[in-house]
């Protein structure tokens, strides 16, 4: 849970700045905004998580061996993919301790 917490008030931080005028900076904040999501995914940030992933799984798994997918979005999928995982692992993990401590 602590590091859904984290994540999300790192979330809530991003959010609330609403943005910026340096266009640097304003992608930066996108690109952290799309990461936290991501590890979240769509149980927690549910409206966020439909302005992030606009296809479903299957289109974005096709979207790796499309050969006119540029490799930048490629890379970002196989980034946010090993995000997801490594969240749900840390949940799971977090969840069997808690389990454990409840017993």
């Amino acid at each position: 849970m602590m590091f859904e917490l984290q994540t999300l008030l790192k979330l809530a931080q991003n959010r609330s700045r609403g943005g910026h005028s340096d266009t640097n900076i304003s992608k930066d904040m996108g690109a952290e905004w799309a990461a936290l999501v991501g590890a979240l995914g769509p149980d927690r940030v549910p409206i966020n998580w439909a302005k992030l992933v606009d296809l479903p799984p299957e289109e974005i798994e096709a979207k790796l061996t499309d050969g006119d997918t540029p490799a930048w979005l490629k890379e970002s999928i196989e980034a946010h993919r090993a995000l997801a995982a490594v969240a749900e692992e840390i949940r799971r993990e977090n969840e069997a301790a808690e389990t454990a401590r409840t017993r």
